[in-house]
């Protein structure tokens, strides 16, 4: 247990890292200025606002080894020879269900982001290029700072959040192959109620 415990806890942290990373880098892009900008930035938060049964149903549509357009588009293109059975592998459905996760919650990192470099000064960052500040020192020293209390605000929202996700491996795997894709909420959520054993799923979800 004190091993799924630990091996939980780094899953989740190196989720909301790859959502933070991701996100940072989408809310850089979008805070530029381009064509449609309004319109991008909107379909951005697509994901996040699917409800998450909706976007593990669709992910098992695009990841199904016969029919989805992952495996398709990967032996199209000549990556693999055979099918890959994301889901039912013990190798690559707990793999799969964090990348499901992650493109989840990237939007929220890009807008919280976003929202925080709209409210950097302007005069501060031309007063760094104008001391000498190239653009990653203009970003270290000004805009980092200014943003970092949103992104660990956001970061914190994000640990709980992942640490509590039931619906996404249980729709997606149901916890298997096995116990593969088990997470401890999970294994909370299937003990209580559909073991019965309200005593262990109680304790597990103190585990959590």
């Amino acid at each position: 247990l004190q091993t799924r415990v630990l091996d939980r806890a780094m899953q989740v942290f190196g989720a909301v890292g790859l959502q933070f990373l991701c996100g940072l880098i989408l809310a850089l892009l979008v805070n530029t200025t381009f064509p449609l900008r309004g319109v991008y930035r909107g379909l951005m938060m697509v994901p996040w606002a699917t409800p998450s049964v909706l976007v593990a149903l669709m992910w098992k549509w695009l990841l199904d080894p016969n029919n989805g357009i992952v495996n398709k588009t990967l032996r199209g293109l000549g990556i693999i020879d055979q099918p890959i059975e994301f889901l039912s592998n013990g190798a690559t459905a707990l793999p799969t269900l964090i990348v499901v996760d992650v493109w989840q919650g990237i939007p929220l990192f890009a807008v919280m982001i976003l929202a925080a470099l709209q409210g950097v000064s302007g005069d501060l960052k031309e007063a760094a290029a104008t001391d000498g500040c190239g653009p990653v020192g203009v970003f270290r020293h000004v805009v980092l700072p200014a943003i970092l209390p949103t992104i660990l605000i956001t970061s914190l929202l994000r640990i709980i959040w992942t640490a509590n996700y039931i619906d996404l491996a249980y729709v997606l795997t149901g916890g298997g192959p096995g116990i593969a894709s088990t997470t401890i909420p999970l294994q909370s959520y299937l003990m209580a109620y559909k073991q019965g054993q309200m005593g262990n799923g109680a304790a597990y979800a103190v585990i959590q």
